[in-house]
């Protein structure tokens, strides 16, 4: 009995990491700084994520570890910043237009999103996993 109540635990806290708990606060606008020259300039000044939009990829997107995140996913010049609460604790995110997301917590880390769903949200998906 002692052993499934800590599995319990342990599973449960473990799910205290999903974006299930976590509350976006602010967005704000996308902010391109590369040159203007790029057609990505215009692409990302129309690059706008509601509240709900940011709670989606939240929800979707998974924990990556930075090799992933380098070899996988492209690094675009326009990102959008905001703040949520993660598990009732305060942070700050900034979600790349290239499908991803650097949280700012106790300690940074990052989460992705490479499903279909996500597609519509970003500017740009990552590379296959082929």
């Amino acid at each position: 009995m002692k052993i499934i109540l800590i599995f319990t635990i342990f599973f449960g806290i473990l799910s205290c990491d999903s974006a299930e708990n976590i509350i976006i606060l602010k967005v704000n606008k996308a902010v391109y700084t590369g040159s203007q020259a790029d057609p990505l300039a215009k692409a990302c000044s129309n690059w706008e994520l509601s509240l709900k939009d940011v709670k989606t990829i939240f929800m979707l997107s998974k924990e990556v570890q930075r090799e992933e995140l380098h070899h996988r996913f492209y690094h675009l010049p326009c990102e959008i910043k905001g703040e949520a609460l993660l598990n009732d604790k305060p942070i700050s995110f900034t979600l790349n237009g290239a499908s991803y997301i650097k949280i700012n917590a106790d300690k940074f880390f990052y989460k992705a999103c490479d499903t279909e769903k996500c597609k519509p949200l970003f500017l740009m998906s990552p590379e296959s996993n082929s």
